[in-house]
């Protein structure tokens, strides 16, 4: 039990001196929780095993962080001419999935095939909370990384802005790939 205590403790800890000294507010967030999730559960030495890898990929920055000019070794390192091809000979058909917008295809996407209404409350609610502007394309980047974490976890995406809408933490200022890789975080811990 006092092992248990330490390890909580020090990882709350790890995770307060990480925000506030440190500046990196969801690694240290990240900390606390497992501190959290160590003191809450049976077999904790396993789970705070499971968290501190998945604060791994967590706390890496996403390829949709970068940005052109601000140092992105991907768009930095390769020639202009690289990132384009040579028009094709014929006008290409576009496909059926081409032509639907972000909307349509979360519904045809996500685990459950949910209305297109409900997956709209729900993300404009989670956009707005972490600060990511309400547009067609934000739709599609938050939709694709709803279905990615999906995919690698299995937990749904639905669930997963349940989650973040939930995990709203005062203070906590996430961006929206952040706090989804949080919840699912939290939502692959609390299924174990």
């Amino acid at each position: 039990m006092t092992t248990k205590l330490f390890v909580a403790f020090g990882l709350v800890g790890i995770g307060l001196i990480t925000s506030w000294v440190g500046g990196n507010q969801a690694v240290g967030m990240a900390f606390v929780a497992m501190g959290i999730v160590v003191l809450l559960t049976r077999r904790w030495y396993l789970r705070a095993l499971v968290a501190l890898i998945l604060l791994g990929y967590v706390s890496m920055p996403s390829v949709t962080d970068s940005e052109p000019g601000n140092g992105s070794p991907v768009q930095e390192s390769l020639p202009d001419n690289t990132l384009t091809s040579s028009p094709p000979t014929e006008t290409p058909e576009t496909s059926p999935v081409e032509q639907m917008t972000a909307l349509q295809q979360a519904e045809v996407a996500f685990l459950g095939n949910p209305p297109q209404s409900t997956i709209k409350a729900k993300l404009d609610r989670a956009m707005t909370q972490y600060n990511l502007t309400i547009t067609e394309e934000n739709y599609s980047r938050a939709g694709s990384t709803l279905v990615s974490l999906r995919k690698e976890y299995g937990h749904s995406e639905m669930d997963i802005l349940d989650f973040m809408i939930q995990m709203d933490v005062p203070g906590a200022n996430f961006d929206f790939p952040t706090a989804a890789s949080l919840s699912v975080t939290s939502l692959v811990l609390g299924s174990q």
